[in-house]
């Protein structure tokens, strides 16, 4: 299990709105669960590929994307691609079963983390919430 993060471009904003994008819906709905006990304020918009994520983008706005990398249609990787483009690209939390490879994904600014699966629940709120990970808070 791993964990790669980096910086948060809206350190100390609580998101409002979170999409999370996997072609799994068992694991949509699991990601959507845990993100709204965490925080019950929070709207989560499940999305089954890219193009379900645009679509949620021009619907309003989006503070994180959590989003699979493996997806029919419009995969994560071309996702990514396309966001770049994006005046109104929101944080990223990618979640994927494989590392990152050497450059990949990460020339979008605004990736906040990756997550390998299986990944530990309070690694991804950290990473969506803007909170300290597990390991930087006391008593975990």
């Amino acid at each position: 299990m791993g964990v790669v993060t980096r910086r948060i471009r809206k350190l100390g904003a609580i998101p409002r709105r979170v999409v999370v994008a996997d072609d799994s819906a068992a694991m949509r709905t699991t990601l959507r669960l845990l993100l709204e006990d965490a925080a019950p304020s929070l709207e989560v918009v499940e999305a089954a590929d890219g193009f379900a994520v645009l679509r949620a983008l021009d619907e309003g706005p989006v503070d994180v994307l959590v989003c699979d990398l493996s997806m029919p249609v419009l995969d994560g990787r071309k996702l990514l691609r396309m966001l770049a483009e994006r005046p109104d690209r929101p944080d990223v939390v990618i979640v994927s079963g494989a590392p990152p490879e050497p450059g990949e994904a990460w020339q979008l600014d605004t990736i906040r983390g990756w997550l390998e699966k299986p990944f530990d629940p309070r690694a991804l709120i950290a990473l969506v919430l803007g909170t300290p990970p597990p390991s930087a808070q006391t008593g975990s």
